[in-house]
């Protein structure tokens, strides 16, 4: 699982910083390339995996209503924007489905036992 992580500016030259930034955007796409599946809100991160043909669930909870995505439903969850994200399923192979929400419940149980 990735964790986001504020990035922290260098003191280096611009050059410098550039090339870091540019080297965490190809380990980003390399990431989105290889992944069985990514469940995203992030409209930057659902269409390099489009692209790459990677199973890509976009949730957001204005999806039907956001004037920035109306025309790109199509390309985005494979829907008109009439299909809830959450009834997309059926366009992902199930077990790779069941995974994902193994994966995330198990990470939401361990979170809250920490909390304790």
């Amino acid at each position: 699982m990735i964790s986001s992580k504020k990035i922290k500016p260098f003191k280096k030259n611009e050059y410098e910083y550039f090339k870091y930034k540019l080297n965490k955007a190809r380990d980003l796409l390399k990431i989105y390339k290889n992944a069985e599946l990514v469940i995203t809100s992030r409209l930057h991160c659902a269409l390099p995996c489009r692209a790459f043909n990677t199973p890509v669930l976009f949730v957001h909870r204005n999806y039907a209503t956001d004037p920035r995505f109306k025309g790109m439903h199509l390309e985005l969850n494979g829907s008109d924007g009439s299909i809830p994200p959450h009834c997309l399923e059926q366009n992902i192979e199930p077990s790779i489905v069941d995974d994902a929400r193994t994966a995330i419940l198990k990470d939401a149980a361990d979170r809250i036992m920490r909390l304790s």
